[in-house]
């Protein structure tokens, strides 16, 4: 019987970190579908296809805003539906070398209070949906969080 552990069935690439992944794969399928994102306009819906390229591109963008915010090694916490814009955020912080904390969709309003709170982000990223309850947290606890709106 064979040594199933032993036997190689293909060669791949090792990968360290998040980093690594993604310029691997920009670097081998560039011009490759990474997203497609769905964009509703009353009855109109577009499809548009985002490559690894342009993906790598964004993520570098908006790094490179977030850092001209003074965000630098500081904790960004994420609030938002699983969607492009989550993806290119939570990436934009891990390869900025920033602290990324990802809030759950579906806590209460005292629960993402208690989150930015014990988290002790610097800035967050959400959807405008949030807006009311971030309002609330910066207004009742004095808390100078940057904002940064996800639109769409």
């Amino acid at each position: 019987m064979k040594d199933i552990k032993k036997e190689k069935f293909f060669d791949y690439p090792v990968f360290n970190n998040v980093k690594d992944i993604i310029y691997y794969s920009v670097k081998k399928y560039p011009q490759n579908v990474a997203f497609k994102v769905k964009n509703k306009n009353e009855n109109e819906v577009e499809y548009i296809d985002i490559t690894y390229k342009e993906f790598l591109d964004e993520v570098n963008s908006l790094g490179e805003g977030l850092y001209n915010l003074g965000l630098e090694d500081k904790k960004i916490a994420i609030l938002s539906k699983n969607r492009y814009e989550w993806a290119l955020s939570y990436v934009s912080i891990l390869l900025g070398g920033m602290v990324a904390v990802p809030l759950d969709k579906g806590l209460t309003d005292v629960e993402i209070e208690n989150s930015l709170l014990r988290g002790k982000v610097d800035a967050i990223i959400y959807e405008e949906k949030y807006e009311e309850i971030i309002e609330k947290v910066r207004k009742e606890r004095k808390i100078k969080h940057k904002r940064v709106y996800m639109h769409g």
